[in-house]
């Protein structure tokens, strides 16, 4: 069974390290949706569109390179996971028709990167104190 990705219906296909702190990254703010999790360590996490293609480049374009992400095709499928289809699975499964806003799903994985990044820099900083230059 596959679901076409197109007009209201888009799909972020992301890997396992960064799904997982995006999935959490909605479940705080309430509107965790479905997530299908692919060969790979890929997940997609299914959400309504489309989002105007400016906003995309100013807001979070950083995000879903740094993160290593990407919007589904417009007009490919989607394969989803029905009994006896090994290949994929529901990471977090369908509830209802609920599927959050792509900008909302952009703008969580938004936070996750640039917590990441501020870690990464105290983390830097912190170990750059320790080192000693020579006389």
């Amino acid at each position: 069974m596959s679901l076409p990705i197109g007009g209201n219906v888009q799909a972020l296909l992301i890997g396992e390290h960064w799904g997982r702190q995006l999935k959490e990254q909605l479940g705080l703010s309430g509107i965790a949706g479905p997530v299908v999790a692919h060969p790979y360590k890929r997940q997609a996490f299914l959400a309504n569109g489309p989002l105007d293609a400016a906003q995309m480049l100013r807001d979070y374009l950083y995000a879903m390179y740094r993160s290593n992400s990407m919007l589904a095709p417009p007009g490919r499928p989607l394969v989803l996971p029905t009994p006896g289809n090994g290949r994929c699975g529901w990471d977090l499964p369908v509830r209802d028709h609920f599927r959050p806003a792509l900008s909302s799903v952009l703008a969580a994985l938004h936070a996750c990167v640039e917590r990441e990044d501020r870690k990464q820099i105290g983390e830097f900083r912190e170990a750059s104190h320790h080192i000693q230059l020579p006389r």
